[in-house]
């Protein structure tokens, strides 16, 4: 299907009535709908006054970015509805099945599977960060609930916002479209958005993303926290990362890794799904 020729203006106000597709979207509460036999998520976001062709035309150009670094991306469309004076982005997206999203597929398979799972994300991240020029800035964020895993292969479907771009100007698109609550929106105009570098040095710098990866897995399944942490460790030690990368990782896999202060207060702010950080010995945990 053609998700051009989708006229999705039409069915918006059902969709926003529907079930939702996933409870982890940060930035949109993405929906389903199924088209003859075929699913399409939309991605719904709060309107905004400005930059919206800007989102739109760094948004294709990030996609066409992941794709040259070996990404698999699915089927993706972009595009800004009128709402008053405002502009409502809106993404369309190949749907994958809930037994397909790599999250899913960490709750419920055993260790051997999640093993090959961590392989290959750790596999394509070092690959991408290979692949893409030196001279490129532009980020990604290859964490377990961005990913699905069909027919052998990894598909990255978090394509918003787009990470195309130097961090700096990055962390102003994260506080412009971050949902939040009407009565704390003039926290976006006090937040120096250097400090949003907490959130996304995960996404430009290969050895955070890889703890970032990590730190996933075992918040997702702490009762297999050492093995994860020995894999790692080994997957590291042989890999092709230099040596400074290799340095800070193993320095920081001695325990399960944490989410930052920052990226909690922003879950809760937000009202965002996620599960606790873990500590060694592995007990029961309080929902942060």
């Amino acid at each position: 299907m053609d998700l051009q020729d989708i006229d999705i203006a039409k069915h918006l106000h059902e969709i926003k009535k529907g079930k939702e597709y996933s409870q982890l979207g940060f930035f949109s509460k993405p929906y389903r709908i199924d088209i003859g036999t075929e699913g399409i998520v939309v991605k719904v976001y709060h309107p905004i006054k400005k930059n919206s062709v800007f989102l739109i035309e760094a948004h294709n150009k990030y996609i066409a970015d992941l794709k040259r670094c070996g990404i698999n991306v699915p089927d993706t469309r972009i595009l800004a509805i009128e709402k008053g004076i405002e502009q409502e982005l809106v993404i369309l997206q190949q749907a994958f099945e809930k037994e397909e999203l790599v999250r899913t597929i960490f709750e419920e398979k055993p260790l051997e599977t999640l093993l090959q799972l961590l392989s290959l994300m750790y596999s394509e991240t070092i690959e991408f960060w290979k692949k893409k020029s030196v001279n490129d800035k532009i980020g990604f964020h290859p964490t377990i609930r961005n990913y699905a895993f069909r027919k052998g292969s990894l598909f990255y479907y978090d394509t918003f916002p787009p990470m195309g771009m130097p961090q700096d100007q990055l962390n102003k698109i994260i506080v412009q479209m971050t949902p939040i609550s009407d009565w704390l929106k003039w926290l976006k105009h006090v937040v120096p958005t250097r400090i949003i570098n907490k959130v996304s040095d995960e996404y430009y710098f290969v050895e955070k993303t890889i703890v970032g990866i990590l730190g996933s897995s075992i918040r997702l399944r702490p009762e297999y926290a050492e093995e994860f942490l020995k894999f790692t460790k080994g997957y590291i030690e042989r890999s092709a990362l230099g040596s400074k990368e290799k340095k800070y990782i193993l320095q920081k896999i001695d325990s399960p890794p944490k989410l930052s202060l920052l990226w909690r207060i922003m879950r809760k702010l937000t009202k965002n799904v996620g599960k606790p950080n873990i500590s060694f010995p592995i007990k029961k945990q309080i929902q942060d």
